[in-house]
């Protein structure tokens, strides 16, 4: 409307943002100082408050404090009610996230009874983390091509789809698809927490805020994860834990889909065909299949079946293949794939995402087989063992609160030193965790517990995005992110497989050196033939029904939990591998500050208008 139009309508009539041309019309402002309400206030005839229609060549900035920004970064972000609302709603799916994954280790060995799956135990951990890795390239690229609302409903309606199909299941299979189904949602939801923030709050925000948001989350997560669950497990039944995250992740679905706003940026977006190229659908694709069939492989082989027989070999068969396809796939180059192995050149971000790999398959190991060591050998119950594990989950929320706020100071110290440290105390909890016998008292248990939650809080204040900062160009950072995200993941499903083979494997070994007529004895309470194998019986019991089969044979009791706790601490050695390749791996990133002088060199307002316009080169 121009203003001699303007001057004619009454002055009863005439909107205030028309009245007052050089005011912002909500805190009144003139356009020469900063507004409270962003970083930059908008004179009346160039912005309409309620229909949002702005023109965009007649706009203001604060000349103060920031330079005259480009079209593509001007967004309108969310106030007061609407705000918090839907900082609730993000917040509900994010912490149901959390709360799978700490609770998952608590009602495991419960599980695996009622399905008599001790075999699969491993493949639980597995499919959920393959899919949360190898998805994140593809939830990154939707991400920058489509609505980053629809997107995050996607991914939560996801995850509420995999918690209700964990919750009903009636075999193993079910289960374990349902697991695929978290892993993916989470996946998503995770991927989406920077860009359903950056719509939300704006960018002079976020950095004092995300830090801690996701610290605060995780250490809430980790202390009432357990606890929760455990106590919902009593008698043999877990399906309210997965029934309880379903209704939690509902409601922030609801509110999200009610109050995040569609509006914001988005990249410049290609023809539909050349976009879908762009998501990679295929590699993913291959990369789940390889990595699913490879864990199999390696948790079967040696236990269920012999290491020549018909279906270890047809599994090695076909995820090699699989692994083929993608290496080749990822060789060629052309216009949308130069630059996709570009960070790999720095050492920071290749010796990063190997220290991830190796130090995230050592701590999901410990989640996983610490629980069910005090459930079997210690012979606690889900309740109990979920209060026992309350000192890992406090000793982790003090490290990782404190860490974030130094990693947080304006005087940062390299990031090397969070990685070496954090690798060496994991290092040196896990090897006091092999230390465990059936006769550890509870103050020898805690302390390796307290030990190993110091080390994952420091890990766990470096994110991926954290290091990409640090060490990566802006066209490289959101591919140096999704590398190490997919490394975190990958080395989750191969570390939980090949400590499963080992406990497997151990377990069948020790038992039968222990008791020559254990087969006997076995065959007359289980119904089972004199002949059969070993392995085969031990696969049709959970981790904690095996035990009971010999609960009233006195001495033999005794022997056989000494026997079990020594095939567990095997699996702790994996923990122990793992976590000593990281100590070496840290050693090799670059010490550089976060305030060095090559991340100052950077134009951070150059930064800012490319996460706002969402272009993201070189993944």
């Amino acid at each position: 409307m121009c203003r001699k139009r303007a001057a004619a309508i009454p002055a009863v009539m005439t909107p205030t943002f028309l009245r007052y041309p050089n005011q912002h019309p909500r805190c009144g402002n003139n356009t020469q100082e900063l507004c409270r309400h962003g970083q930059w206030t908008l004179r009346s005839w160039g912005y309409h408050p309620r229909s949002r229609a702005r023109d965009l060549s007649r706009t203001s900035i604060c000349k103060r404090r920031h330079p005259t920004p480009s079209a593509n970064m001007i967004s309108i972000y969310l106030h007061r009610l609407r705000l918090g609302l839907a900082l609730v709603s993000v917040t509900l799916s994010f912490f149901c996230c959390s709360m799978d994954r700490a609770f998952m280790g608590t009602v495991l060995p419960d599980i695996t009874d009622q399905f008599n799956s001790l075999t699969d135990m491993g493949l639980y951990g597995t499919g959920y983390f393959v899919m949360f890795g190898c998805s994140q390239l593809l939830w990154a690229k939707l991400y920058q091509f489509c609505p980053t609302k629809m997107v995050y409903l996607a991914a939560a309606q996801i995850l509420h789809y995999g918690c209700y199909i964990c919750a009903v299941a009636t075999n193993s299979p079910k289960f374990f698809g349902g697991r695929l189904c978290v892993g993916l949602g989470c996946g998503g939801i995770h991927a989406g927490m920077i860009p359903v923030i950056s719509s939300i709050l704006p960018l002079a925000a976020r950095p004092n805020f995300i830090p801690y948001y996701n610290a605060g989350l995780y250490g809430i997560a980790a202390i009432l994860g357990p606890v929760f669950a455990g106590g919902l497990t009593t008698k043999d039944y877990w399906r309210p834990s997965f029934f309880i995250n379903e209704a939690m992740n509902t409601f922030g679905f609801l509110g999200a889909m009610l109050f995040l706003d569609r509006t914001g940026k988005k990249a410049p977006s290609p023809a539909w065909l050349k976009a879908l190229s762009l998501m990679d659908v295929f590699d993913a694709l291959c990369r789940c299949t390889a990595i699913l069939l490879f864990s199999a492989w390696l948790e079967s082989t040696g236990t269920v079946a012999t290491w020549s027989s018909f279906r270890a070999m047809f599994n090695l068969a076909v995820a090699s293949g699989w692994f083929l396809t993608c290496g080749k796939r990822l060789l060629i180059v052309n216009d949308l794939q130069e630059s996709r192995a570009r960070f790999f050149r720095g050492r920071s971000i290749a010796f990063g995402s190997l220290y991830v790999f190796f130090l995230s398959g050592s701590v999901s190991v410990l989640q996983y087989y610490f629980p069910l060591w005090l459930q079997t050998v210690k012979a606690r119950t889900s309740s109990e063992s979920g209060r026992s594990m309350l000192p890992l989950a406090l000793a982790t929320s003090l490290s990782l609160a404190c860490s974030t706020f130094v990693v947080g100071h304006k005087q940062r110290p390299p990031l090397s030193i969070f990685m070496i440290l954090g690798s060496a105390i994991v290092l040196i909890g896990s090897a006091l965790a092999t230390l465990f016998t059936p006769w550890t008292t509870e103050t020898q248990w805690i302390v390796p517990q307290v030990v190993i939650g110091l080390g994952i809080g420091l890990e766990l204040s470096l994110d991926p995005n954290t290091v990409a900062q640090a060490t990566l160009d802006s066209a490289d950072m959101l591919g140096g992110t999704v590398a190490m995200m997919f490394s975190q993941g990958l080395g989750a499903a191969v570390a939980l497989p090949i400590a499963h083979n080992l406990f497997m494997t151990h377990l069948s070994k020790l038992w039968k050196a222990e008791c020559p007529g254990l087969l006997l004895e076995v065959s007359e309470v289980d119904g089972t033939t004199i002949g059969e194998e070993f392995s085969i019986l031990l696969s049709r019991q959970g981790a904690k029904g095996v035990l009971r089969l010999f609960l009233d044979t006195g001495d033999l009791f005794c022997k056989l939990v000494y026997r079990y706790n020594a095939a567990l601490i095997n699996a702790f050695l994996v923990a122990v591998f793992f976590a000593a390749t990281a100590v070496f791996c840290s050693v090799g990133v670059d010490w550089r500050g976060f305030g060095s002088k090559r991340s100052q060199v950077k134009d951070s307002e150059k930064q800012a208008c490319e996460v706002e316009k969402g272009i993201h080169v070189g993944v």
